[in-house]
């Protein structure tokens, strides 16, 4: 009787102490960023996927500009002029430091 007695209450011990486990699968925010260096950058338009446009300034130089991770294609222009064409892969929550003329 005794034998029973620890057996069920072994049993009734594994069944309720994993029924409070949980499992949680967290993602993050798709998105990577950009970031561009130059002596000045006044004057550079940047196009990333022929849809997001933006002006660098001087007075944002170390600003990290937010895109969508994955495969993206970036055009730099300088006063209406392409000085930069290039397809680029970002992973996720990465930083591409992006070097202009």
């Amino acid at each position: 009787m005794k034998n029973f007695i620890f057996k069920s209450s072994l049993i009734f011990l594994f069944i309720f102490s994993g029924c409070g486990y949980k499992q949680q699968n967290i993602q993050k925010a798709d998105v990577a960023y950009l970031k561009f260096q130059a002596p000045s950058t006044k004057g550079y338009k940047v196009m990333v996927n022929d849809n997001i446009a933006f002006s660098l300034t001087d007075e944002e130089k170390d600003k990290s500009y937010k895109i969508q991770s994955g495969k993206n294609h970036l055009r730099v222009y300088k006063n209406d002029t392409l000085v930069l064409d290039k397809k680029i892969y970002l992973s996720n929550e990465s930083t591409k430091l992006i070097n202009l003329p």
